[in-house]
C-alpha cells in the first residue's frame, strides 16, 4: 500500500537550564542531536539537563510540565544520574534497566520510552498511550496489540512482555523508514502515526501497520 505521513508539527523546542532561555531549533535532527549529547555527556549535570530537556519536550503543550521538570530536578540524585550514565553508555539500554534506577518522573513507558528515543532516534521510537490506540486486537501480529494495556490504565506499566514487543515496535518503524524515500528514521515513522492518531484515522493508521508487518516478520 502507499503510505502517506501527515507532517509532524510538535514544537522543535528546547530549554538552557543554564541561561535559562527557551531554545528553538530549525529541524528535529539538530533537537535530537542537542538532548543525545546531553544524555551521553560523561558531566552528570549534563545529564540532567538533558533528561529535563526529555520532559521539558515531552510536556511541552500540558501546563504541568513545569511542576514535573521541578520535581525532577529537585529530586533525583547524582548517585542516580551516574547509574543511569552507566546504561546509557552501553548495550544494556532497555526500558526495565532505567526504570530500575528509579529516577522521579521516569517509570511509565512514556518518558523511559522517550530516553531510549533520543539516544538513537535511528533504532528507537516513542511509546505512548496515543500510540496505543493503533493496537488492534483483530491483528494479532501488530506489536502493539501484544502489549498489556487498556485505556484505563493511568500508564504502559513497563515488564519482560511490553519490553519485548516494544523493540518489536521500534524495529517495524525502523522497517518502514528504510522502505520510504526522504531519508526517513525510525522515530519519523512514530511521529507519523502520532499525527495519524491525532487526525483521528486510527483505521488508516492500522492499516499500514498490518501491511507492513507482514513484510517484517518475512
Amino acid at each position: 500500500m502507499i503510505i502517506e505521513f501527515p507532517k509532524y508539527d510538535f514544537p522543535c523546542r528546547l530549554f538552557d537550564f543554564i541561561t535559562e532561555h527557551e531554545l528553538e531549533f530549525n529541524n528535529y535532527r539538530d533537537l535530537e542531536k542537542y538532548i543525545r549529547e546531553l544524555i551521553m555527556s560523561n558531566n552528570i549535570l549534563h545529564i540532567k539537563d538533558g533528561l529535563s530537556n526529555v520532559l521539558y519536550w515531552g510536556y511541552y503543550r500540558i501546563r504541568y510540565g513545569e511542576i514535573r521538570i521541578k520535581r525532577f530536578r529537585d529530586n533525583v540524585s547524582n548517585i542516580q544520574l551516574q547509574a543511569f550514565s552507566d546504561i546509557i553508555k552501553t548495550n544494556l539500554v532497555e526500558p526495565i534497566n532505567i526504570k530500575k534506577i528509579g529516577m522521579p518522573q521516569f517509570s511509565g513507558f512514556s518518558f523511559i520510552s522517550k530516553i531510549l528515543m533520543f539516544s538513537d532516534p535511528t533504532k528507537y521510537v516513542t511509546l505512548d498511550k496515543k500510540i496505543m490506540k493503533l493496537s488492534d486486537l483483530k491483528d494479532t501480529n501488530n506489536p502493539l496489540s501484544k502489549i498489556p494495556y487498556t485505556e484505563k490504565d493511568s500508564s504502559i506499566r513497563i515488564s519482560q512482555l511490553s519490553q519485548k514487543y516494544y523493540f518489536e515496535w521500534c524495529g517495524l518503524c525502523s522497517f518502514i523508514a528504510n522502505q520510504l524515500q526522504g531519508n526517513k528514521i525510525a522515530a519519523d515513522i512514530e511521529r507519523g502515526f502520532f499525527k495519524i492518531v491525532e487526525e483521528n484515522r486510527i483505521n488508516y493508521g492500522r492499516r499500514i501497520i498490518s501491511s507492513e508487518i507482514k513484510k517484517y516478520m518475512l
